[in-house]
């Protein structure tokens, strides 16, 4: 099998002596012709800088929306086919796309992310040498770093530069820390960042968990109870295998798929430019809605309610004061799942832009070595992401079925409403 544009990006990248451990692992795939643009080499680059950065899965995800939104609107502005999100900054001349994009990813990272100079200069040097020198390419310089400023200005004060407090509960269905670090939860205070396109955070908040008391709370209880314990002996190795690989974090998941979606379908960079930039929007801004839920609720893990489920007042829980999760529980409260709101978004998003019945393979940093699964569809790999959060241990069944509830109705919103075609709705471009 060729190479595709993964396998290639990833050998340059090794070959720089600049890869970090999440770049390297970021570029696994395997089906797709041999193919790139700037703007999948730039999404590359964009979470590599962001994981060496060393900035938690929230931060990220918000640097990578920002690259996206510049990449895109540099793009448009130059040839114009979309709307834009922040807006057009019209060339004085001719101007080169490529140019325009590599400044817009540039430009924001460089602002956002300074002590990571020396691989954004590489990457940007690396860029660059492929486009004619003239005015055509400084024209394109130019758009994209006006872009890049404007959208860095926008979300100056977005007020994701919190972390925030929290009081932990002590009661029977309440958040309280868990093992094996008992630290404290992370940044409760990202449910009051601006959304990027969403009109506030708790616009399409969950409904919340079921009472300790009911039916559904038993079932939830006893299903993760059975699968998700360290050394249960009813998950299957399949099961065990999908809890593994879809542990990875949810943003260089979705957009490996994207990646890879694009070099199968021959995709152009304009197109390139809005699938990233859409895909990015509504992820980030899932995790701020699905943290208003969480923080809303403040919903007990597993790993503290199964030990405690003699105070549930439920007669259908057993406590298991022995039990632990096949992996340790994430920091932050269970309900709802963020993967299954994440990876819901992304899959409603690319669904919406690329089709329902798109096939593909991968493999995540997170898989047991040469392991590769494959799916029939986008969503079929998120509702894989929402039952792997049972076999981990990590969540109960409401839990993900609320948080794709939630990731949907973020990713038709912003799939819906944002960046839409200039003269023909109906057109698609895979």
């Amino acid at each position: 099998m060729r190479r595709n544009l993964e396998s290639q990006a990833g050998l340059r990248a090794l070959a720089a002596g600049r890869m970090g451990a999440l770049g390297l692992l970021a570029l696994i795939s395997l089906s797709g012709p041999v193919r790139a643009d700037v703007v999948t080499d730039w999404n590359l680059t964009t979470l590599q800088a962001a994981a060496g950065a060393g900035l938690n899965p929230q931060r990220q995800q918000r640097v990578a929306a920002m690259v996206h939104a510049a990449v895109h609107d540099a793009v448009n502005s130059v040839a114009p086919r979309y709307e834009a999100y922040a807006g057009q900054v019209s060339p004085s001349g001719e101007a080169s796309i490529e140019a325009a994009a590599v400044q817009a990813a540039y430009g924001v990272l460089i602002r956002l992310l300074p002590g990571q100079a020396a691989l954004l200069d590489a990457a940007r040097s690396a860029s660059l040498s492929q486009i004619p020198d003239g005015p055509v390419k400084e024209e394109g310089l130019a758009v994209g770093e006006a872009v890049a400023g404007r959208i860095v200005a926008l979300r100056s004060t977005d007020g994701s530069n919190v972390d925030g407090t929290y009081t932990f509960g002590s009661g029977p269905g309440e958040y309280q820390r868990t093992p094996p670090t008992f630290g404290n939860p992370a940044v409760p205070a990202w449910r009051f960042v601006k959304p990027f396109v969403l009109k506030r955070g708790d616009q399409f908040r969950a409904e919340g968990p079921p009472r300790l008391d009911s039916d559904e709370w038993a079932a939830d209880f006893n299903e993760t109870k059975r699968l998700g314990r360290v050394n249960s002996a009813d998950r299957t190795a399949e099961q065990t295998e999908i809890a593994l690989c879809d542990a990875e974090p949810s943003l260089p998941m979705w957009n490996r798929v994207a990646r890879n979606v694009s070099a199968q379908s021959q995709t152009g960079l304009v197109e390139n430019a809005r699938l990233f930039a859409l895909l990015n929007l509504a992820m980030v801004d899932a995790t701020i809605a699905c943290w208003d839920s969480k923080y809303t609720y403040r919903f007990w893990r597993p790993v503290t309610a199964i030990p405690l489920a003699d105070t549930d007042g439920n007669d259908a829980t057993e406590a298991d004061p022995a039990w632990t999760p096949l992996r340790p529980t994430p920091l932050h409260p269970e309900y709802p799942s963020a993967h299954a709101c994440v990876s819901n978004a992304a899959a409603e998003v690319l669904t919406s832009i690329v089709g329902k019945d798109t096939a593909f393979s991968t493999a995540t940093s997170t898989c047991p070595a040469g392991v590769v699964r494959s799916y029939d569809s986008f969503h079929a790999l998120a509702d894989e992401v929402g039952d792997s959060r049972i076999y981990i241990g990590f969540h109960f069944r409401t839990s993900v079925r609320h948080g794709a509830n939630l990731g949907r109705q973020v990713g038709h919103w912003t799939s819906h409403r944002f960046l839409q075609p200039l003269e023909d709705p109906q057109s698609r471009a895979f």
